[in-house]
Order: structure tokens, then sequence, then C-alpha cells
């Protein structure tokens, strides 16, 4: 397992609005945590660790602000939405907030017939709604997260390929 970055230097927004509560992944290039909003609502906050080329094309080039605001208005029911983001301003590291959903990866539910229509129908809504930058959703069991809508009816929930979006 890879340490996380080092908490003892956090980025001064990050500290001052969120409250890391709990590790839920981490690869070398991206680390999720759960975490708390001074205003108590739950996101996933996400450090992406982009090599320092890219880094500095996302600063230089003004990529990751108008990647990011796009993010920030993009909305759909099966959707993950980001609702903050920045760039740390100790290594420049892109880093994100989105809302958090409770509730078991596609990976671990076993799926009726009518579960995978019902799954399908929503990918499909889902990728007709973001059209050409439907490129940038992941797809995986492992990233889909499963909860239940105001109907009473699974919801699952997508989210964004960062690396993809942000490099397109």
């Amino acid at each position: 397992m890879i340490a996380p970055p080092r908490p003892s230097n956090p980025d001064p927004i990050v500290q001052s609005n969120y409250r890391i509560e709990d590790l839920v992944f981490q690869t070398r290039e991206l680390v999720v945590y759960r975490a708390q909003h001074r205003d108590g609502t739950p996101h996933a906050l996400i450090r992406l660790n982009f090599s320092a080329e890219i880094c500095e094309n996302l600063q230089k080039q003004d990529r990751f602000p108008k990647g990011l605001d796009q993010l920030l208005i993009l909305r759909h029911p099966s959707l993950r939405p980001v609702v903050d983001g920045g760039l740390d301003s100790i290594d420049a590291h892109p880093w994100l907030a989105t809302q958090w959903f409770e509730g078991p990866l596609l990976s671990e539910l076993e799926m009726t017939q009518a579960d995978l229509d019902h799954l399908r129908a929503q990918a499909e809504d889902l990728i007709n709604a973001l059209g050409y930058r439907a490129g940038a959703l992941c797809f995986t069991p492992t990233e889909i997260v499963t909860t239940t809508a105001a109907d009473g009816q699974a919801l699952h929930t997508f989210a964004i390929d960062y690396f993809s979006w942000f490099r397109d």
C-alpha cells in the first residue's frame, strides 16, 4: 500500500473547509478520502497525482480552472457531482470534492437481469446527457456506487475519470 499524502502540511483551503475522516481508496495516481465539510455534509475528497509536467500545464494554460468550472455545473441524477476543487497551494496537484453517496459498490452486488437493464438505462441516459464528454465516465464496477433514490429505486451513481477530463 502506498502512503497517503502527508497530512502535516495540507493545503490551507482543504484544511479550513474539510475534516478528513477516513482513507477510502488509494493508488499511485489517486487518493480518495471520506471527509466532512465544515457545514457538516459528507464529501469524497479526491487528490489527483499528476506528473510535475502535467501539473505545470494545468496551471500555465488555465486548463484546470476551465475543467473545474465545467465539472461544477455538470449535474445529472446518476452522476456524483463535483462541488469544490482547486490546485494544492504547496505542490499544485489538483484536488476535488464530490458529494458523498453511501452504498455498496456495484462489484459487491448480485444483480438480476432487471437490475442490469435498470443499470444500462441509467448509463445510457447519462451518456446521452454528457454527449462527447461521456468518454470521461468511469464504468468499472468498482467505481459505481449504488444507493436508493427518493422513489425507492436503486440509483447507480457514476464518477468522472478526472485524469481523462483534465487531459482532454
